[in-house]
């Protein structure tokens, strides 16, 4: 009887500073109380909430697991676990913590965007392939694994698997929302079709989708990629325009429509849609086009002064080390 008057009284004191937020002082009273009462599970959430307020992560991730050991209710500790795992760095045991939260929550938004971050850090392997399908067996309804799993199985040349993730993503939208899915999806399956040569389907997808969205300027591009593989270049050239002609301030198309001239031999109007892009001082990255239009015109100097600008990617070196090639190419020729 006396430890529970004992524990009523360091609770009532311990809720008053949990409200005032005096985080030090609620530790030593959940302290007393676990001390008297280790399974007190009231205590255990306040403590769980107190070291994430303190960036105690270590303490918190051991308190989430006792807490997920004696007690069934779940509700919110699974969103903590992730969050401290994420906080240590361990993105794989994250991101399980957040598959099993969103099993409970899966309308949790917060939880799903943090799900989604940690998906993208992954490596396209096939080491994380399987990784996610393990966590779509796990929880089925986690839509943006799907996502994930079919950009990585491109990443892979798998094409096949990932037009069958795409049309998982897609149907179980169509079950979870009225409108279905997003445009998004629509256009990652129509990439894949392309990949896979079956350039009808891609462009009954992608014709489907600019219907839907008129104002999709990436669904404008896709569907110009698709007749410059078919070789209906002026048809592509054309679809380039009308994306442009929706947002003048977005990049992509003038960028790709200049890499079409390009490949044309056409450097005149490539070097054009590409100055339009270094005017527009949008931060978007030409150099390496620039120049090699430039060196195609026999402008060497000015080749040089866009080819130097090229930088290292710690990512993917690929441009940096063409943008080196040309220069050393250019040089030769010089001298």
């Amino acid at each position: 009887m006396k430890d529970k008057e004992k524990i009523e009284k360091l609770l009532n004191k311990l809720t008053k500073q949990f409200q005032r937020r005096n985080c030090q002082k609620v530790l030593k009273l959940a302290d007393k109380i676990l001390k008297i009462d280790p399974e007190n599970l009231e205590v255990l959430k306040i403590k769980l909430i107190t070291c994430y307020y303190l960036d105690k992560f270590e303490e918190g991730l051991e308190i989430a697991e006792k807490i997920l050991k004696i007690s069934s209710d779940t509700t919110e500790v699974y969103s903590f676990k992730g969050t401290f795992l994420e906080k240590l760095g361990k993105t794989k045991e994250a991101l399980l913590a957040y598959n099993k939260s969103l099993i409970y929550h899966p309308d949790d938004w917060r939880i799903e965007e943090r799900s989604v971050q940690l998906m993208t850090s992954l490596d396209y392997t096939e080491d994380s392939l399987n990784f996610l399908q393990e966590l779509s067996k796990e929880n089925p309804d986690n839509l943006e694994t799907y996502l994930m799993m079919g950009y990585i199985s491109n990443h892979l040349n798998k094409h096949e698997d990932a037009l069958e993730f795409f049309d998982t993503h897609i149907e179980k939208a169509k079950e979870k929302f009225k409108s279905g899915t997003g445009t998004h999806a629509n256009l990652e399956k129509t990439r894949t079709l392309r990949a896979l040569k079956r350039y009808d389907e891609a462009l009954e997808i992608i014709n489907r989708n600019i219907k839907k969205d008129p104002y999709c300027q990436e669904c404008y591009v896709e569907k110009a990629f698709i007749y410059k593989e078919l070789g209906e270049y002026d048809k592509a050239l054309s679809i380039f325009d009308e994306s442009i002609e929706i947002d003048y301030s977005y990049m992509h198309p003038i960028e790709e429509k200049g890499i079409l001239y390009l490949e044309l031999k056409d450097y005149d109007n490539a070097i054009k849609c590409f100055q339009r892009i270094i005017d527009s001082e949008s931060g978007w990255n030409c150099n390496l086009h620039m120049g090699i239009a430039l060196k195609h015109k026999q402008e060497y100097e000015k080749a040089l002064k866009y080819l130097n600008k090229v930088e290292k990617n710690p990512y993917n070196d690929k441009k940096y080390l063409k943008a080196q090639k040309l220069i050393e190419e250019i040089e030769n020729e010089i001298n």
